[in-house]
């Protein structure tokens, strides 16, 4: 969360999902009411990760970043 607060602005979760100026509980876009849920738990689940539990799942193998072959991941890695 810290590094999309940096990079994209403190507007990433502050701007309105269709992109009106104005969009709040007193001036709702169509849309404002459905979203405002989704945007809060992907904000919660941005503030629970952190660098080092993405570098920990990718370690794992469970996911990765690029399509790098695996003979050249495990050079990166040693």
């Amino acid at each position: 969360m810290q590094i999309l607060l940096l990079t994209e602005g403190p507007a990433f979760t502050q701007n309105c999902l269709l992109g009106l100026k104005k969009c709040s509980d007193e001036t709702a876009c169509p849309l404002h009411f459905r979203w405002v849920p989704v945007k809060k738990k992907i904000i919660e689940l941005l503030q629970d990760t952190t660098l080092d539990k993405l570098a920990k799942a990718v370690e794992s193998g469970k996911y990765r970043l690029a399509d790098i072959p695996e003979q050249l991941f495990a050079q990166i890695k040693t």
